[in-house]
């Protein structure tokens, strides 16, 4: 979009508010990551800086569930403001490493053990696509309509 998605408006709040507010809605705690050159604040989150020059999106996963201190973290990017509170809710109750899908799989849309983050690592530092990262996880359905995501100006 040529900007930072993340604080672009999207039906009076930021994008990165209205995820964190979902997550809230859903029991979770969120915190961003972002890339040590963006320049965004969050006055109620933690932000987590990301040191990795390269861009990747798995790069982002790793350094959150480096930094996640329990067992599981449930990630979500910032461009999902159609994802819903119940379904986030059925994603975090899940005993497993959980990926969403409706007609393909949404690998940065999961509930991802901690214990994974050298393997997002690997992955985007070897410029793996992001769904072998999800390859072993269990597919939890979602309607299409939560899984759209924010890539274009028309989409807000």
């Amino acid at each position: 979009m040529g900007t930072c998605k993340a604080t672009l408006p999207f039906q009076g709040e930021r994008l990165m508010d209205r995820v964190a507010r979902l997550s809230e809605q859903a029991g979770c705690v969120p915190h961003f990551v972002i890339k040590r050159t963006q320049k965004i604040h969050s006055i109620r989150h933690q932000v987590v800086l990301e040191s990795a020059e390269q861009h990747h999106p798995l790069l982002g996963v790793a350094c959150a569930l480096a930094h996640c201190n329990h067992q599981y973290a449930l990630i979500l990017p910032c461009d999902t403001p159609f994802l819903q509170p119940a379904s986030l809710k059925q994603l975090c109750v899940q005993q497993r490493p959980t990926v969403v899908y409706s007609e393909h799989i949404h690998p940065l849309i999961g509930w991802y053990p901690t214990s994974w983050s050298k393997k997002a690592a690997v992955l985007a530092n070897t410029n793996q696509a992001a769904a072998k990262f999800a390859k072993d996880a269990f597919y939890l359905y979602l309607p299409h309509e939560e899984l759209r995501n924010c890539n274009r100006p028309e989409d807000l």
